[in-house]
């Protein structure tokens, strides 16, 4: 990854997603001020160059751990791994993902009839169907 402060924020949450979570808890526009560059917003926000960049590869190139196969594992194993691993992830998930949704519909919606309005009934109604199945 080729991170430096002259990257954009928007470029580099194009390309690396996970970043968008530092960006977040920071307060930073990623998508209407994704033009700016890393050193505008780390100054802006009060946040050292150097730890921001550092904080910002560290989530970029971060990797999963590998997972443990469950082949032949009892279902007793299984049930609560899957639980664990993917329905708590999203139900911490979908609510924020709902409010990044419900921000672009805002924001650019009107600009763009023709993908964010459908972009976000997808969204919620993939949502809808998860919910129940999390339940």
């Amino acid at each position: 990854m080729n991170l430096t402060s002259t990257s954009t924020v928007g470029t580099v949450a194009a390309e690396h997603p996970a970043t968008i979570r530092v960006f977040q808890a920071h307060g930073i526009d990623f998508c209407c001020g994704g033009g700016k560059t890393l050193s505008e917003v780390s100054a802006a926000h009060g946040i050292g160059l150097e730890a921001f960049l550092s904080e910002i590869s560290a989530a970029a190139t971060a990797t999963k751990s590998a997972e443990p196969v469950f082949t032949k594992a009892p279902i007793t194993e299984l049930i609560p791994h899957i639980l664990a691993r993917y329905h708590s992830s999203l139900w911490k998930e979908l609510p924020r993902l709902g409010g990044m949704a419900d921000r672009v519909l805002a924001a650019h919606g009107e600009r763009h009839p023709e993908s964010v309005p459908e972009m976000h009934r997808l969204f919620c109604a993939l949502r809808a169907d998860l919910e129940p199945h999390l339940a």
